[in-house]
């Protein structure tokens, strides 16, 4: 049989790479004995809409009381990176899909070592975080960042379907902020720089 030489493709490079970093960051899983504490509830959401794209979300823990929620808008140049480089390609699954990376990375403390559900309203948002995998590249790579993510905080996560009308992340998603500050959810605000870092792809780290 005849050998030969070719350059690894851009996703085949991403997942050799990611499984180098994520191998260094997943320690082994300890499973604590006792009584565990409540689950943190994360819920999730993604807009689309004329104006752009925007995502949100929320999280409820019982054991410590917090109750936080964040909206955003993604800019141009990041929603061009999320569109794959297709001129006219939708985002939405990318859009349902990028605000699990920012929510488990933002409450990284608050999910370490915890058992986490996160609620997310999109089917095919939710199968691919459960797979580790999309066949869209884009949405790879937000999966990638997502599943180190949760490797570094240690955390048990569970993705769950949530109805569109029963997701309380919808609001922020839309930047809309009154309903969950209503029932006592304090609004905070994304670091700098974020969510810049999800365009993060093997060798380009921000």
């Amino acid at each position: 049989m005849s050998g030969g030489a070719r350059a690894l493709t851009q996703d085949e490079r991403m997942a050799l790479e990611w499984w180098a970093r994520f191998l260094a960051d997943a320690r082994p899983r300890v499973v604590p004995l006792g009584e565990a504490k409540p689950l943190v509830c994360i819920f999730v959401d993604g807009a689309v809409e004329d104006e752009g794209t925007s995502i949100g979300g929320i999280v409820v823990d019982q054991a410590t009381g917090l109750a936080e929620m964040w909206g955003t808008v993604v800019g141009r140049q990041l929603t061009e990176r999320l569109r794959g480089g297709r001129v006219h390609g939708q985002v939405i699954g990318q859009a349902e899909i990028a605000p699990v990376a920012v929510a488990v990375k933002l409450w990284s403390e608050a999910v370490r070592g915890r058992n986490v559900i996160i609620f997310i309203d999109n089917d095919s948002a939710r199968e691919a975080l459960i797979r580790g995998y999309s066949p869209a590249l884009a949405s790879s790579e937000l999966i990638a960042i997502t599943w180190l993510a949760i490797a570094e905080s240690q955390c048990v996560a569970w993705f769950a379907r949530v109805p569109g009308p029963s997701n309380i992340g919808d609001g922020p998603s839309r930047l809309s902020f009154p309903q969950a500050g209503g029932i006592g959810v304090r609004r905070v605000h994304l670091p700098g720089q974020w969510p810049s870092w999800l365009a993060w792809a093997p060798g380009t780290e921000q």
